[in-house]
């Protein structure tokens, strides 16, 4: 019985540290994903979504019940979060253009590949080019990770090398 008491207590914990990071994220995601533009109704979204967890977890007698009931919040909200699709139809600056590809066989052609000639940081001119490349030719893939600020935030490259350099 005192060797099951300890592990009982740290599987309690862990449940619990699961489910309040759960939370977090659903809070999170309705702080920063529910109403671009609309900061009372985000910061309303995610209080409320606050007090509903904190009505259910008290007013439930079963604590694992209570903590399973609350989680039905979480799935919701992770529902919602991979039903957002992404914009589309964002205005971009004038001078980018979306890329594009064209395929045939194994030959590709992206068109609107910007190719920029910098002066200074601010100063430069925008070319686009097409440039066709042969898939077959294809040897080696690299990725890359830029991050900048916070290791949460980066931008990945990738580096195609062709068997012609």
């Amino acid at each position: 019985m005192q060797i099951r008491k300890p592990r009982h207590k740290l599987l309690t914990f862990l449940c619990w540290f699961l489910g309040c990071s759960l939370h977090f994220w659903s809070i999170l995601a309705l702080y920063y994903c529910s109403f671009p533009g609309n900061p009372t109704l985000t910061i309303t979204a995610a209080i409320g979504y606050i007090i509903v967890v904190i009505v259910i977890l008290f007013s439930v007698k079963n604590r694992k019940s209570a903590l399973l009931v609350s989680l039905i919040g979480f799935l919701a909200v992770a529902a919602w979060f991979n039903s957002i699709q992404p914009k589309t139809n964002a205005s971009y600056p004038e001078e980018l253009t979306p890329a594009y590809a064209e395929f045939n066989a194994d030959m590709v052609t992206i068109h609107n590949v910007r190719n920029c000639d910098y002066r200074t940081k601010d100063d430069f001119d925008v070319n686009y080019e097409s440039r066709t490349y042969n898939l077959s030719e294809l040897k080696t893939l690299d990725v890359y990770m830029n991050y900048w600020g916070m290791e949460e935030i980066a931008h990945a490259f990738l580096s195609f090398g062709f068997s012609d350099g």
